[in-house]
């Protein structure tokens, strides 16, 4: 029995690196195979977005939206389409829905084929320095400066910042809201002069223009 022992030790070793061999080149196979996915996916991806382009045109401020057109100029389809507001402090991502007008979503479903144009309309809450479209290729992007993106005097707003001249002012008899200078008046869409007063009635209120705001006045014999 002695002399078999080292034999059946031999073999119990032979036995375990048979074994430990078999889970590694198990373990392997299913890695290379991961890995190699991995790669053949990441290349298909690259080979996609090397045929990708978009372009962002015609920034305009309609109220508290921000309006747009995004075109796909490249040869492949878009997806994951987001816009990217850039100011001073802070950078704010926004998804896009919809097909022909996108508007916000939480979760970016919009895709545009090659050629196609999509229009959007988003809201925002101040005015950003850069507009930005985003796709699902990182390096696939489009840049505008929108700081000189502003309403005139005479066109709706809600807040100062949409405004050239930096005021929006309240209508006296409405709950609109209008361009004007720092110094005007507005109604229906008008600016008035300093010291302008809407036509007088007997015993009824009336308005006057009192450095850029309306006071209720009231005229009586």
């Amino acid at each position: 029995m002695k002399g078999l022992e080292p034999i059946i030790a031999t073999i119990i070793l032979i036995a375990a690196v048979i074994g430990i061999g078999v889970i590694i080149f198990a373990w392997n196979q299913g890695f290379l195979k991961d890995l190699f996915s991995i790669v053949g996916e990441s290349i298909e991806q690259l080979l996609l977005c090397s045929n990708s382009r978009v372009e962002l045109s015609d920034l305009k401020l309609k109220q508290d939206n921000i309006t747009g057109k995004i075109l796909n100029t490249g040869s492949v389809e878009l997806k994951d389409i987001r816009i990217e507001f850039e100011s001073q402090n802070e950078i704010e991502v926004i998804g896009l829905c919809g097909s022909e007008e996108a508007t916000r979503c939480e979760k970016s479903n919009l895709t545009i084929l090659p050629g196609k144009i999509v229009s959007f309309s988003v809201k925002s809450s101040y005015k950003p320095n850069l507009v930005s479209v985003l796709t699902s290729c990182p390096n696939v992007k489009d840049s505008v400066e929108f700081s000189g993106v502003c309403l005139n005097n005479g066109e709706s707003c809600s807040s100062n910042w949409q405004c050239c001249s930096g005021y929006c002012k309240t209508d006296y008899a409405s709950p609109n809201s209008w361009c004007c200078n720092s110094d005007q008046c507005a109604h229906d869409g008008i600016c008035y002069e300093n010291g302008y007063e809407t036509p007088r009635e007997y015993r009824k209120p009336f308005w006057r223009c009192t450095n850029g705001v309306w006071n209720v006045r009231f005229y009586s014999y």
